[in-house]
């Protein structure tokens, strides 16, 4: 699976799921049918319970995408391999190997930012207002992460034309 997206996207499908979301409370607290389910009858303001949830994928890319100026170039992929996630109630449990890289747009091609990095475990617990977060990496796993010059500045242009980008989303939205 790969997903590239750009801000403008994000935004887009951000807005798009609010007010749908929106839109679908509003209506279940109308609606004419009858809730027979007592647990669900109990929650306030609760329309649709999950209690489970696993997901699993061999390659899961992610790619930012600059499209603010007419022109689309990358910005970073993330990418997950051999990802596996498993919800339960407030249980998270997920293993995977994590890589992200980012565009250099000077010399045109991809360079590493966060080298393979392995997860076995990755434990998240919440209850009420606590959450646990467990994090257990592969046994010859490290955490390499390459911060360069080129990307510093990409970064910093990038942060620098955000205002811009939302101010121009806030006027041009589709």
């Amino acid at each position: 699976m790969v997903a590239r997206v750009s801000y403008r996207d994000l935004h887009v499908v951000r807005n798009v799921l609010t007010s749908s979301l929106e839109r679908l409370n509003k209506s279940l607290e109308k609606s004419a049918v009858p809730i027979h389910d007592p647990y669900l009858a109990e929650r306030e303001g609760a329309s649709i319970t999950v209690f489970r949830t696993i997901m699993k994928g061999s390659q899961i890319s992610f790619w930012l995408m600059d499209d603010h100026q007419g022109t689309v170039f990358p910005l970073i992929r993330c990418k997950f391999k051999k990802f596996c996630l498993n919800r339960y109630l407030e249980k998270v449990n997920g293993s995977f190997t994590f890589v992200a890289d980012y565009f250099n747009q000077n010399v045109f091609g991809w360079e590493p930012l966060i080298e393979d990095w392995e997860l076995k475990q990755l434990l998240v617990l919440t209850k009420k207002n606590t959450t646990v977060i467990d994090v257990f990496a592969g046994e010859f796993s490290t955490f390499n992460v390459n911060i360069t010059q080129a990307f510093l500045r990409q970064a910093v242009r990038f942060s620098l034309q955000l205002s811009e980008i939302r101010h121009s989303l806030d006027e041009d939205f589709r």
